[in-house]
């Protein structure tokens, strides 16, 4: 009985080690003019979340401004990245 569970632990631990990538990783971030922070990966989607590190949904191609003043055109929504994403 213990070694079933032991090889059914064993093969949880392998799946959710293959889902775990999340195939991109953030290579920039913009701290927006309302305190949310816009997250760009590395295949040119985006994600913004708020100030509190929420993911917030944001209609694609809305444009966002920069606390620097820069216009940023939001290129998808993948608010599911941000909940396993590494940091640059």
């Amino acid at each position: 009985m213990l070694a079933k569970f032991a090889v059914i632990a064993a093969s949880a631990l392998i799946a959710t080690s293959a889902l775990a990538d999340n195939k991109g990783h953030v290579i920039e971030t913009y701290k927006l003019t309302d305190g949310s922070t816009l997250s760009v990966y590395e295949d040119g989607k985006t994600a913004v979340s708020d100030k509190f590190d929420k993911p917030v949904i944001v209609e694609d191609g809305a444009m966002l401004e920069t606390v620097s003043g820069e216009k940023i055109k939001v290129n998808g929504n993948e608010i599911w990245r941000l909940h396993r994403r590494p940091m640059p």
